[in-house]
């Protein structure tokens, strides 16, 4: 991706109570992907992926390639099953190029709400600095293929390293390489996305359970389900405050948009940010 096309900032959507808690804890809440609202995103990622696994296993099958085709077949099932019983693998937030987006207000503002505007730049080295993924969601074809080929080849580092193929349902779960491959596919799930979203241009944090230790895992609770989230802070000790990569804050449509500007106004002061920062939407509110 060029310089050129990356954006100077992002934004998260939120609550008035998700805004309060961002800035005075100076962090995000990465939440378990399988809990998203939206379980279908990882669904259609999962079936990207398998539907490449079976084309090889196909090919294999044409070449009379018994072995391969067999391990081809497992490696799509082992998709699906990590997908399906991982709830805990992999935690994100994401962020929309456009701080003002009529769909977003809709999905996430709950009908007054707010976006948060980020240091792009700022988030990618937080990120780096934290051994986590950030980066733009695929929506085209093209850049998909990207994300496939790159599970395509932690598949084959595993079909190298399986020796007894003839067992290779018993024997090869304790493999290294298949770890590699699954852990793999949960870094790269979060940024496929399914072209008819392409609006949002979405973007992602995300953090495998991989990097994380297990007591790091929290909870907050929705709809009566414990939601496994991780906190990431936006800056990693007293000595990189410079990495605080807030920008902007938004304040969405609301049906006293007065009254909410003043709301996020306080919130913000109380943490000590500019009220500077503050800029209302320019879309109307619709009850």
């Amino acid at each position: 991706m060029s310089a050129a096309t990356r954006p100077e900032r992002v934004f998260h959507y939120t609550t008035a109570s998700g805004l309060h808690g961002i800035l005075r804890d100076r962090s995000l809440w990465l939440s378990a992907l399988r809990f998203c609202n939206d379980k279908g995103e990882i669904e259609y990622g999962a079936y990207r992926l398998e539907e490449e696994l079976l084309s090889l296993a196909a090919r294999s099958r044409e070449l009379e390639d018994v072995a391969s085709q067999a391990l081809w077949t497992y490696l799509a099932e082992t998709v699906g099953q990590v997908v399906k019983v991982d709830s805990t693998q992999a935690f994100s937030v994401s962020f929309c190029e456009d701080g003002d987006l009529l769909s977003q207000w809709r999905g996430y503002g709950g009908g007054g709400g707010f976006s948060i505007g980020f240091g792009r730049l700022a988030l990618e080295i937080l990120a780096d600095m934290s051994g986590l993924l950030f980066g733009r969601c695929c929506y085209t074809a093209e850049s998909q293929e990207v994300l496939v080929s790159e599970v395509v080849s932690a598949g084959r580092d595993f079909i190298n390293c399986s020796k007894d193929v003839e067992n290779w349902k018993g024997d090869l779960d304790s493999l290294d390489a298949l770890d590699a491959f699954r852990s793999r596919v949960w870094e790269l799930i979060p940024f496929f996305k399914d072209p008819a979203f392409s609006e949002e241009r979405e973007w992602r944090l995300v953090a495998p359970a991989s990097r994380l230790r297990s007591n790091d895992i929290r909870f907050f609770f929705r709809g009566g389900v414990a939601v496994p989230y991780w906190e990431f802070p936006l800056r990693v000790d007293s000595a990189h405050n410079v990495w605080e990569p807030l920008l902007k804050v938004v304040v969405g449509p609301h049906r006293d948009s007065d009254l909410a500007l003043m709301s996020a106004r306080a919130i913000v002061a109380s943490q000590t940010f500019p009220s500077t920062l503050l800029k209302k939407s320019v879309i109307p509110f619709r009850s």
